[in-house]
């Protein structure tokens, strides 16, 4: 069965090297790559008819000066409704100071002929530095001979992935949890409860939370992203890691479930 794990809203810095390379040309050739370092607020939109637009930020770590822009992914959704002549986004590019963020905008246009159902776009937020800020090579010094090598500097084109779902005129989907599976051999885990999507072709996003049932003690929560699928057995386990905290708990557990992330009110769902 696939793991998977519960993501933060916060994602982590990436910073993105290009390894340096032998590249015969006559002389030998020395490829050195200069570091960018981004990060962006979320990777993941979910927009509906009462919510049509959210806002995202671009956040530059670096030093340098650095244009962003969000690019279509040119991936096919397969059997997924494709969304990506109803989303606008802005700005399209943007230059971001050292240390700083902007903000840009993801909005869905929904026309009056189209049919329910969920819509994906996916795309990238690419980045490089300024033309402006590009390093110039580095210059011999007066009096040095000329070497046989060559050093080039290289600028690095990273890219984030973000994917964006349109519910139009569908609710949010629910899920459908078994039994918690004990898990004594596992050193990481106490154990899980395999959950399934009730709707497989429409994804989940949306908060779990286990607990301990007579203490109400939370051991694990945060957002849970069940993608569309269209496999036969599309189960999935949300797990409880093994901490000193609730190393020696015993169960029942539960599982909390609201259907929007961030989530507000009690739990939708609740599986014992």
């Amino acid at each position: 069965m696939p793991r998977h794990s519960l993501f933060p809203r916060r994602l982590k810095l990436v910073n993105l090297l290009v390894a340096g390379a032998v590249i015969s040309l006559f002389c030998l050739t020395a490829l050195q790559a200069q570091t960018v370092s981004l990060s962006l607020s979320d990777n993941l939109v979910v927009l509906t008819d009462q919510q049509r637009s959210a806002a995202l930020e671009l956040v530059n770590l670096g030093d340098d000066l650095l244009e962003f822009n969000l690019t279509a992914s040119e991936q096919a959704n397969g059997k997924l409704r494709d969304g990506t002549t109803i989303i606008r986004w802005a700005p399209e590019r943007a230059l971001v100071q050292p240390h700083r963020a902007v903000p840009m905008r993801v909005s869905s246009r929904v026309l009056p002929d189209m049919p329910p159902g969920e819509y994906v776009f996916k795309a990238f937020v690419k980045t490089t530095p300024h033309e402006a800020e590009k390093r110039a090579p580095t210059q011999e010094k007066p009096g040095e001979a000329m070497s046989s090598s060559l050093s080039v500097s290289v600028a690095v084109s990273p890219s984030l992935p973000i994917t964006v779902y349109v519910r139009h005129k569908i609710p949010p989907n629910m899920l459908e949890a078994s039994a918690f599976v004990t898990t004594p051999e596992d050193a990481r885990y106490i154990g899980y409860f395999p959950v399934k999507k009730r709707v497989p072709l429409q994804s989940f996003v949306g908060r779990v939370q286990a607990i301990d049932k007579l203490t109400s003690a939370v051991l694990n929560e945060g957002r849970l992203h069940l993608p569309p699928s269209d496999a036969i057995i599309d189960t999935n386990n949300v797990r409880i890691m093994r901490t000193a905290d609730n190393s020696k708990t015993t169960g029942p557990y539960c599982l909390r479930v609201w259907d929007t992330f961030p989530a507000s009110g009690p739990p939708v769902q609740e599986f014992c």
